[in-house]
């Protein structure tokens, strides 16, 4: 661990990756809130008890490794559009559907990954789900199935929850 992060930290790094994007916005006033804030904080923040949980900053030059052991958090639209309504697995089982490749954001990531983001995370049960960067995960796991050449390092926010299982969003 690189040291502890308070919520607010972790929630702002959301914020960056998310809060500004058009589509994010977009999706938030789609089902009914004012803002990317709104529908975060309400749906997201509350329901996975993110202030109740333990943050930490950690790094990892281990792209693969990671990759390989991260499930993908059970976000409805993400569940019904890839995974058949069922929970989503480990990120690198649900890149066997066709679509998630095709998806264009993903696409655009497999080409020019950023960085200088930070992936969130939430251990539950001893699972780690991706909570924030789902995309992001999905395009480091085609690129590790295409042996393309990953990023040096990536930044992880991980919180151990004080959930028993994370609840469908």
């Amino acid at each position: 661990m690189i040291r502890e992060l308070e919520w607010e930290e972790v929630f702002l790094s959301w914020y960056k990756s998310e809060g500004k994007n058009s589509h994010w916005i977009e999706t938030a006033k789609k089902y009914g809130f004012a803002s990317w804030e709104t529908w975060r904080l309400s749906l997201c923040v509350n329901n996975l008890k993110c202030r109740e949980t333990k943050w930490g900053l950690y790094k990892s030059s281990d792209i693969k490794e990671v990759i390989t052991q991260l499930f993908g958090a059970p976000y409805r639209t993400f569940m019904d559009r890839y995974c058949g309504s069922e929970r989503v697995g480990k990120i690198c089982q649900l890149i066997n559907n066709p679509e998630v490749g095709k998806n264009d954001f993903i696409k655009r990531l497999v080409d020019n990954f950023l960085e200088d983001e930070t992936i969130i995370c939430m251990k539950v049960d001893g699972n780690l789900y991706v909570i924030e960067g789902m995309h992001r995960c999905c395009a480091l796991a085609i690129m590790i199935d295409q042996g393309k050449e990953l990023p040096k390092k990536i930044r992880f926010a991980i919180g151990i929850s004080p959930l028993e299982e994370l609840p469908v969003i």
